[in-house]
């Protein structure tokens, strides 16, 4: 009720401008499709989407009060998995893993053509992996998640740490000491100097590690 509440007239905004944009009436859409950084149900209720701080939101109900169309809801990386599938890099191509890098760590799978959820709609939570016991705590109460260590947040994180332990590495004259401004491209932008010294050798190791990761992946969603 707070989301309807605090939110609704943000959702109406933001499908109009979408319309209008495309320069589509609403009679002339078949159905909606959204992607959330999180599980829904097959009802399309959001169980948990942790970025954003929801719990158990029934999305599809909220949004069919905005526009009364067929509306589907699913995990971001899945549904952009699946736009590639069909008409991007893995076209034509019936097995396929899709990987994401940004707040976190999203993986869309596809066997057979078809979107692979599993029996609880985290199958391709491949953010999720934990590969460092006890490691960085993670947004979904877990510790040592993949993406603590290879989401552009995890770089940032990395950084800052680094730039507060040595106001003289390039990352911190990268942004004359103010740690709120560095992003994951200061700390690349270092790495291509070879100025990474600051950083924890444990997490680089981590860090370069990770690739060695999506080979397992692809072969153990292939095999289900």
């Amino acid at each position: 009720a707070a989301l309807e509440h605090n939110n609704r007239r943000e959702k109406t905004g933001a499908v109009r401008t979408a319309m209008e944009k495309a320069n589509v009436k609403e009679d002339e859409i078949v159905s909606v499709g959204i992607g959330i950084p999180g599980v829904a149900d097959r009802n399309g209720v959001v169980v948990f989407c942790t970025n954003l701080g929801w719990h158990d939101v029934p999305l599809v109900e909220l949004m069919q009060k905005v526009i009364d169309k067929p509306i589907f809801v699913n995990n971001d990386a899945t549904v952009a998995g699946f736009a590639e599938a069909v008409a991007g890099v893995s076209a034509g191509v019936k097995d396929s893993v899709f990987v994401t890098l940004g707040t976190g760590v999203g993986g869309g799978i596809f066997i057979d053509g078809k979107p692979y959820s599993g029996a609880h709609g985290v199958g391709s939570e491949i953010g999720h992996i934990i590969i460092v016991d006890g490691g960085e705590m993670c947004t979904c109460g877990t510790a040592g998640c993949w993406e603590r260590y290879a989401s552009a947040t995890a770089i940032i994180r990395m950084g800052k740490q680094a730039a507060q332990e040595n106001p003289e590495c390039a990352i911190a004259k990268a942004v004359e000491g103010d740690l709120e401004k560095i992003t994951a491209r200061t700390v690349i932008d270092a790495a291509k100097v070879n100025d990474l010294a600051d950083i924890p050798s444990k997490e680089i190791l981590i860090a370069r590690m990770l690739g060695s990761l999506i080979g397992p992946i692809q072969s153990l969603a292939f095999a289900l």
